[in-house]
C-alpha cells in the first residue's frame, strides 16, 4: 500500500472522485493506496503549510489534478513546488485534450491524459 498526496484546485473538487477511479481502473493507483488531500492533511489551530509539507514528506508519491483552475492556484503550486523540493515522484494528471498547460517545471515529471 502506497500514500499518495493528491494536489488539486479547490474549484475541482467535484470532479475528483472521478478522476480517482479511472487511476485506479487504468492501475495508476491501487484500490489500497491511501489517498490524502489537502483537506485530510489540515489540523485545526496547526500551520498549514507545516501540516502540508508532513503529508507530502510522508507520501510515496504525489499526483497533481492539472487544470486551468490548478495553473492559478498558489496551494497548488505550493503542494508541487514541495513536491519537487522533497524529490517526490510527481504525477500529472491533465484531461485529454484539455488545453491545460503543464507548467515548465512539471515537464520533466509523468504526464497522463484521462477522460
Amino acid at each position: 500500500m502506497m500514500s499518495v498526496f493528491l494536489s488539486y484546485s479547490f474549484d475541482d473538487k467535484e470532479k475528483i472522485r472521478k478522476i480517482l477511479d479511472q487511476l485506479k481502473a487504468k492501475g495508476i493507483l491501487s484500490p489500497h493506496d491511501k489517498v490524502v488531500d489537502t483537506s485530510a492533511a489540515f489540523v485545526p489551530g496547526s500551520s498549514l503549510r507545516g501540516q502540508l509539507r508532513e503529508a507530502i514528506e510522508s507520501a510515496s508519491k504525489v499526483v497533481v489534478i492539472w487544470s486551468d483552475e490548478a495553473d492559478t492556484s498558489d496551494w497548488v503550486n505550493y503542494e508541487t513546488g514541495m513536491a519537487e523540493a522533497l524529490g517526490k515522484p510527481i504525477l500529472v494528471v491533465i484531461p485529454k485534450g484539455g488545453t491545460s498547460r503543464v507548467p515548465r517545471n512539471l515537464k520533466e515529471t509523468q504526464v497522463i491524459e484521462i477522460e
